[in-house]
This record gives C-alpha cells, sequence and structure tokens, in this order.
C-alpha cells in the first residue's frame, strides 16, 4: 500500500528542485535580478502539485514533466506579476512587489519575460506537441479574458453568480485545469481521461478561488 503522506512529500521535494531552474542566470542584470527576486519568494506550487500528481497517476518517471512544471510556473508568475502592477500592490508573499521596490515599467519587462520563458519551457520539451503548445496559448488568452472581465464587473454593483462563476473558470481555473490535462496530453492519453481531468480541474479551480475572494 503506498504511503500517501510521503508520496506528497517526494513530490513537493521534485518540486522545488524543478522550481530552481525558473531562475534566470544571465545579463542584464538589471533585468534579471527583479525576476528572480521575485521567483525566489515562492508560493505554495498549488498548480505544479496538481500537474506532478496527475502525471503520477498514469507514468512513474516525474522528471519528464519537469518543462511541463516550469511552463506552468512561469505562465502563473506572469499573471501575478502583471495583477500587482494592475492593482496597484506593494506586497506580495510578505515582500516588496516588482513595482514597489523597482518601477511598474520595469514589471512590465519582468512579466514579459517571465511569459516568454514559459513558451520556451513548453518548446523545450524531448518531443514537440503542437496540441499541447495550442492548447497552453489558449490558456493563457482565457486568463486574461478573464482578468478583462473581472475589471469589468468591478464597475458594477450586481454581479450573477453565473457570471462571477465564468470569471474564475476563466481567471483562475483555466490554468488549474491545464495543470491536470496537460499531462495527459503529453502522454498521448484518450480524451476520456482528459475529459474527466477538464472537469476535476473546472470544480478544484472554483473552489480555490471562491476560498480566495472570500478571505479577501
Amino acid at each position: 500500500m503506498i504511503n500517501t503522506s510521503n508520496k506528497l512529500s517526494q513530490i513537493i521535494s521534485i518540486i522545488n528542485n524543478i522550481s530552481n531552474d525558473l531562475l534566470i542566470n544571465d545579463s542584464p542584470k538589471t533585468l534579471y535580478s527583479p525576476i528572480n527576486y521575485h521567483l525566489l519568494n515562492q508560493g505554495k506550487r498549488t498548480r505544479s502539485i496538481l500537474c506532478l500528481l496527475s502525471f503520477n497517476l498514469f507514468n512513474d518517471r516525474l522528471i519528464d514533466c519537469k518543462e511541463l512544471i516550469l511552463a506552468i510556473d512561469s505562465l502563473h508568475e506572469f499573471t501575478l506579476i502583471h495583477d500587482d502592477i494592475m492593482d496597484s500592490a506593494t506586497v506580495r508573499r510578505g515582500q516588496a512587489t516588482i513595482n514597489t521596490k523597482w518601477s511598474d515599467n520595469q514589471a512590465i519587462l519582468s512579466g514579459d519575460v517571465v511569459l516568454i520563458k514559459a513558451f520556451q519551457h513548453l518548446l523545450s520539451l524531448p518531443k514537440f506537441n503542437k496540441y499541447l503548445l495550442n492548447h497552453f496559448t489558449e490558456i493563457a488568452i482565457k486568463i486574461c479574458e478573464g482578468q478583462q472581465i473581472d475589471m469589468d464587473m468591478q464597475q458594477k454593483t450586481t454581479i450573477a453568480l453565473k457570471d462571477y462563476l465564468h470569471m474564475i473558470n476563466l481567471k483562475t481555473g483555466a490554468l488549474i485545469q491545464f495543470s491536470l490535462v496537460s499531462p495527459a496530453i503529453l502522454l498521448g492519453l484518450n480524451n476520456n481521461v482528459i475529459i474527466k481531468l477538464r472537469h476535476i480541474g473546472m470544480y478544484i479551480g472554483q473552489l480555490f478561488q471562491i476560498q480566495d475572494d472570500y478571505l479577501d
């Protein structure tokens, strides 16, 4: 019988090691220092954990999921950097945001690089997967659509539940869905598996964002 606690600890350890490869040792330092400053301040890695758990359902070679995890984390960190600019946020995970410590312009450029790196990681997969790349691109667009709808909602006094759920399905749920579905796409599993993982991802995304909004 598998010890679930030990398995999760192993997965988190692997993710922590993989996350080190997000850091960029390059020049100019004025570009990459703010990025590394942000990336070193790690969050809960929820999406990475979900991705690796999903992959491990079908395959034990967890290292094969490395570039996929780096792509997912990069896209997520990009959204956080740009969210901080739009919200004029001063603190992220207990430390000053890039836009506060440096400037809005620096944060914009940092976010742009992190987003481009996300696609670079996908292109670094051992086997090129056009469907996976297209799906990742669609997810990136959905996140932007969700953010715009969220901004539009801030101008309203009442919001229908279905509209709120639609917004969080795009803004938060889309990337959580991708975190669960992408390993199945990477491994070439059948569409029935992908559909089931997509439904699970949608509900986890909703629960995640509803709790976050409630606590906020």
